[in-house]
């Protein structure tokens, strides 16, 4: 992985982990009086959140898209379109799946070159010719060769904890509260469970799009690939 990577993964984790132990430490204050508990809670849930997805990603997305990973006797032609985009992309061949969906799709998961994993619908392969598919798998390996996979799952895991604890605070200022707040919520307390998971939603969306213009330009790139957007 380059430095640059490196870089963004921990420009991430430390942004949005700021992130969650604010929210945490404004719900402490005014919910339970302990802001400090809330925040070393907070740090402790992203720490397994982030755990969870770097080592178990790939392995969510598959089950939760109840992917078939197989052999290349079983679909030939996906097969010979990975590896030829593979090697054009210089990673090691990535495991691959199909999913019995009519909706034409495909998509990449793993942390990482070694650990990917490329999907392909068994709508889309009926759909597309073989250099179409090409341009498709090129974009999907694109998102390995930047590891999009692993920051995506970072962002979406913690902002989805974040979104979490805001919608119970807010939930708790409209049935009464408690602590501090058993009198309404405060200025600095709406604006936090409002503000915060936005900030959290807003961040995801834009790596999300980063990542599709930087798969795009690495299929591009890619010698022999004709991208099809």
């Amino acid at each position: 992985m380059s430095a640059s990577m490196y870089a963004k993964i921990t420009v991430l984790f430390f942004v949005l982990t700021g992130l969650l132990m604010a929210i945490g430490y404004v719900v402490g204050w005014y919910f339970f009086n302990d802001p400090i508990t809330f925040v070393g809670l907070a740090l402790v849930l992203a720490a397994v959140l982030n755990f969870v997805s770097y080592y178990f990603s790939d392995s969510i997305v598959l089950r939760m898209s109840r992917a078939k990973i197989i052999q290349e006797a079983d679909n030939p032609t996906l097969f010979r379109v990975v590896r030829t985009v593979a090697q054009k992309a210089n990673i090691p061949m990535p495991k691959v799946g199909i999913v019995d969906s009519p909706q034409p799709n495909a998509f990449a998961t793993g942390r990482g070159p070694n650990k990917a994993v490329v999907c392909a619908t068994s709508s889309i392969l009926q759909t597309l010719t073989p250099d179409e598919l090409e341009a498709v798998i090129g974009h999907e390996i694109g998102h390995v060769v930047h590891r999009d996979v692993l920051m995506s799952s970072i962002a979406a895991t913690i902002a989805g904890a974040i979104s979490y604890i805001g919608q119970i605070a807010m939930f708790s200022m409209l049935f009464g509260g408690s602590g501090r707040n058993r009198n309404g919520g405060s200025p600095l307390l709406i604006l936090s469970v409002i503000l915060v998971p936005l900030g959290a939603t807003f961040i995801q969306l834009g790596i999300s799009r980063n990542d599709e213009y930087n798969a795009d330009s690495t299929a591009r790139s890619s010698p022999g690939t004709h991208l099809a957007s």
